[in-house]
């Protein structure tokens, strides 16, 4: 009788394991599986303060997301052969990210905590995401609260100014005539019990004056004459309320929300909260006349001489008409050419807007984002610095010290 229970016992845990082998194998052999990761132009990656957010550290404080998700592709997992491959030759994963440029994105957001992203909008390669405050993996020191968090990925911000894009594009797409319509703003104008402030008087002004002045009274006005259904349903079809689920990453979902106030959610204040990953792609559909790409990051796997794994650009639904995505373009192109100067830019046409996000500290997230029109820089931007500042204060010049480098050219 024990002789028949223990062979039931046995024959239960072999088919445990039996299971366990076939569905969870190949996560057993990844790590030895893990040989050479490369930038886009080949440079060899190692986990360091500009990159170990994407690759992950060994100690499991940031989970190598990416590399386990392609862990089938990369490795030629088969359950008979394991990690074997006939092709031979060491398994390498080449990204979409500059390595020179993720460096000098970290090194001009120095010690401030936020993000800088550039996304190539023609293909959605993003080729460069950086977060801090970072670590480098190999020499930790001590740790900093939120040092492990990829706030590209996982960060949700109060938008401020740049969320008037937002509400620039619902009220275009609402209604055409929209542009001939005069504003007039005193410094001041009270919607109900709701006060809006701007930080001067702008005084009439269309509706394109309105924007390049970032007039607070303008977009809030705006955002009260849609009401809260219209500016949800833009948000939600812009796509910055839902996640985006890429490379085995799943970013944090965004949030439209005019419950403190509709009038100051035109003006991206109150709880309305953009992931910057989201945002890159709504800017990205606008330099592409509407239809924007799905982001990405893993470009090529192979082994020897063989390719496991090849990027192809996927276009979005679209979200903006044309003629939307045009009007877009030459608003922020004006506040380039008529408030920023070109000469921030290095020669390049940069359609641009800052932004300041009061979120209840002493000090202001600063914000700046945009995109570049030459067809051989195709990339947009998006920096956000935590508690620095005003955008123009503190981005503004962290772009200028990127463009005028030369770090934005695409290296293909």
């Amino acid at each position: 009788m024990k002789i028949k229970y223990f062979i039931l016992a046995f024959s239960l845990l072999f088919a445990v394991f039996l299971a366990e082998y076939g569905f969870c194998a190949y996560r057993w052999v990844t790590p030895p599986g893990i040989a050479i990761v490369t930038d886009r132009s080949g440079e060899q990656l190692i986990p360091d303060k500009a990159t170990v957010h994407l690759l992950g550290d060994g100690a499991g404080n940031i989970p190598k997301t990416m590399l386990s998700y392609y862990a089938e592709k990369a490795f030629s997992y088969n359950l008979l052969n394991g990690i074997y491959s006939y092709s031979g030759g060491s398994r390498r994963a080449r990204l979409t990210v500059s390595a020179p440029l993720q460096r000098a994105a970290l090194a001009a957001l120095g010690e401030r905590r936020g993000t800088v992203a550039v996304m190539n909008y023609q293909t959605g390669e993003i080729l460069c995401a950086v977060t801090s405050p970072t670590f480098d993996p190999e020499n930790r020191g001590e740790t900093v609260e939120g040092m492990f968090v990829n706030r590209f990925i996982r960060g949700r911000y109060t938008p401020g100014s740049i969320y008037k894009l937002v509400t620039l594009a619902a009220a275009l797409e609402d209604d055409p005539e929209i542009e001939s319509r005069v504003f007039s703003c005193k410094g001041e104008q009270h919607f109900g019990t709701d006060k809006v402030t701007c930080p001067k008087p702008h005084g009439k002004q269309t509706l394109q004056e309105a924007f390049r002045n970032s007039c607070n009274c303008a977009f809030a006005a705006l955002a009260a004459e849609l009401g809260e259904e219209k500016m949800t349903h833009y948000a939600d079809k812009f796509g910055l309320t839902a996640p985006i689920s890429f490379d085995g990453f799943t970013t944090a979902s965004g949030r439209y929300d005019a419950k403190i106030s509709l009038p100051w959610s035109g003006a991206g204040q109150g709880d309305t909260k953009i992931n910057p990953c989201a945002f890159l792609t709504f800017l990205s559909a606008i330099a592409r006349d509407g239809q924007g790409r799905r982001p990405y990051l893993m470009a090529q796997i192979r082994q020897g001489y063989k390719i496991h794994y090849r990027a192809k650009p996927i276009s979005n639904a679209p979200i903006l008409s044309p003629e939307t995505a045009e009007i877009l373009r030459t608003y922020l192109r004006s506040n380039v050419e008529k408030k920023y100067g070109d000469e921030s830019f290095g020669g390049l046409t940069v359609c641009a807007k800052t932004g300041t996000a009061e979120v209840g500290t002493e000090m202001p997230n600063a914000l700046f984002c945009g995109f570049v029109l030459e067809k051989d820089c195709p990339i947009a931007f998006l920096i956000i610095a935590e508690n620095a500042g005003t955008g123009t204060e503190i981005c503004l010049p962290i772009a200028r010290q990127l463009f005028c480098n030369g770090q934005w050219i695409i290296d293909n």
